[in-house]
């Protein structure tokens, strides 16, 4: 979603305006359906990101696609199928294999090209999805709140940080009125969207818990500063919100206590992450545990293996075991003399490399 990644092979992607635009983006949609419906599996058709509503020109046009309908097709089919019946040349760019965006360089006959963007989401996720991305940087806007309380609102739903163990996410909710709600905004004045960035920025500092300070680059990590550095409209947004009236002060560091007082507040609105936090901190706890247990510190003590035979060893052993489940149950009985059992198999059986013994 914005600019172009395909200066490096030498396309410079033009704006188009906004009549423009959407009259391709109508173009483009039904095409896109025709496609899906080609893949004869069960999707949610692919929908167009909205802008505010008086955006005069488009760098780029968004979608939100099914992964089901990416991973039936591919990448090229679905190119070449929007190609064939759109009418244009179509180069297409995905990053890496795990990227959820691919890239599509649609080339008008005059040879300048227009970049659009399909986004891919989880069948259960789309609509979750949708709501984060629309209205363009509304939801990173919205996402700074979440901070705040130790949580991440993303496309992937609302997700409580696990900051104080190993930084994984317990998913929270993908109720998106209730999300909003929870983090102090109105969902109905979200779902009706917005003319222009002055709405906004109403809409921001109408929130609950609206503090202008956390919109300072000061009070942002150093990803997340490399991330609005080149956002066009963050500038005008952070002036526009030292101009409003805090609603709520949130503090530069996180008081002590505070964490357990937002915690409360979501196990009470969100039925089911009280269990789930704990199943995942007792998760941590029993995956620490194993690594005290089996490490490579301790597995070269016991056999002389280092360096890159290492690894291998040490999957050797896990391989044993018929799940992730029974390993764990296995390192918690700290068996020693067994463990030594288990690495004098995996030597004698060939795991390593030639030359490596025990």
């Amino acid at each position: 979603m914005g600019g172009s990644i395909f200066r490096a092979v030498g396309i410079n992607t033009m704006r188009l305006p906004a009549d423009r635009a959407l009259a391709l983006a109508s173009d483009i949609l039904p095409a896109l359906h025709e496609i899906e419906r080609s893949a004869n599996i069960p999707h949610t058709p692919a929908a167009l990101i909205p802008a505010y509503r008086s955006k005069p020109d488009y760098g780029d046009l968004d979608f939100v696609i099914s992964d089901h309908i990416v991973e039936a097709l591919g990448d090229r089919f679905i190119a070449n199928q929007l190609s064939e019946r759109l009418g244009f040349d179509i180069m297409f760019r995905r990053p890496h294999a795990a990227d959820p965006t691919l890239s599509l360089a649609l080339t008008f006959r005059s040879g300048e090209s227009f970049q659009v963007d399909l986004i891919r989401t989880s069948e259960e996720l789309k609509d979750f999805a949708l709501s984060f991305f629309s209205w363009n940087d509304t939801g990173s806007y919205i996402g700074r709140v979440a901070r705040q309380m130790g949580l991440r609102y993303g496309q992937n739903g609302l997700m409580l940080l696990m900051s104080d163990t190993d930084g994984s996410r317990v998913p929270v909710s993908t109720d998106h009125d209730k999300v909003l709600d929870f983090l102090g905004f109105d969902p109905a004045v979200h779902r009706a969207g917005f003319d222009n960035p002055e709405a906004i920025y109403d809409f921001i500092s109408s929130g609950r818990y609206f503090d202008p300070a956390i919109y300072e680059m000061d009070r942002m990590t150093n990803r997340a500063r490399q991330r609005v550095k080149n956002r066009p409209f963050y500038p005008n947004f952070i002036e526009a919100m030292r101009q409003r009236p805090a609603r709520y002060e949130w503090p530069a560091e996180r008081a002590a206590g505070s964490r357990a007082v937002w915690l409360e507040r979501l196990y009470e609105a969100f039925p089911g992450t009280r269990e789930a936090h704990a199943a995942a901190l007792e998760d941590f706890r029993r995956r620490t545990a194993a690594c005290a247990f089996f490490n490579g510190k301790r597995v070269t003590a016991l056999t002389g293996v280092s360096g890159p035979p290492l690894q291998h060893l040490m999957n050797a052993v896990r391989k044993e075991f018929d799940s992730p489940e029974a390993f764990l149950a296995w390192t918690e009985r700290l068996d020693e003399a067994d463990l030594k059992r288990r690495l004098s198999k995996a030597i004698k059986s060939g795991y390593l490399p030639e030359g490596y013994s025990a």
